[in-house]
């Protein structure tokens, strides 16, 4: 059984959707309209929403904006200077099939030790294994900065790396182009890897949970 993402072209290309227990690193730039890929998922599946940097208000409201009628069981804005502590405690209240978002993950990846960030990720891959549901991790990538020293762990330990790529073409036209990168397990070629997305208040969201 896989479970969908929520967007058709991507669970196409991936054989059905993701498998249960995945972790997908969702790198975009700040600018972008990642919102709607990240969460396209949450109208399928019971989510625990965690936010480093938006309000609570603000991730809701968003959310409701998205055409998903999202199925969230908690929304919580994390201290950082508890950040790990509060979402692992989070990790261990989740119940079978439940999804989880970190939104972002770049404040956890500059403030935390490489061992206690690494027992984060390992922790929420363990949990996610045990319950069967499937986690995303947005990560900011702006090209402006240097890179936040943890990110190469985010990227090692997720099962899928997903690039959301902004594209100006001719004045006013803006196209949003999905690379896949990283896919353990499944054997995609060249043409697979590039999707287009059609990204306004929502992607193109398939409500099909299983295939």
């Amino acid at each position: 059984m896989r479970l969908s993402t929520g967007i058709d072209t991507i669970d196409r290309t991936l054989g059905g959707g993701l498998q249960p227990g995945s972790i997908v690193a969702l790198l975009a730039p700040p600018e972008a309209q990642s919102l709607p890929v990240l969460c396209a998922h949450t109208g399928l599946r019971p989510t625990h929403y965690f936010t480093t940097l938006r309000t609570v208000d603000s991730v809701q409201r968003q959310l409701a904006q998205q055409d998903l009628d999202p199925k969230l069981r908690r929304v919580e804005h994390v201290d950082l200077d508890d950040a790990l502590a509060t979402i692992d405690a989070g990790l261990e209240q989740l119940e079978d099939g439940d999804d989880v978002v970190v939104d972002v993950v770049d404040p956890l990846e500059r403030t935390a030790s490489m061992a206690a960030y690494l027992d984060l990720l390992n922790a929420l891959s363990r949990r996610l294994a045990e319950t069967g549901g499937v986690g995303m991790l947005h990560c900011l990538e702006s090209g402006r900065e240097a890179e936040s020293p943890n990110r190469e762990l985010t990227l090692s330990v997720a099962d899928h790396v997903w690039r959301l790529e902004p594209r100006r073409e001719g004045a006013r036209s803006l196209t949003y182009y999905l690379e896949i990168p990283k896919a353990n397990g499944l054997p995609l070629d060249e043409n697979d890897r590039v999707q287009e997305l059609d990204v306004g208040s929502s992607v193109q969201v398939d409500r099909t949970r299983d295939y």
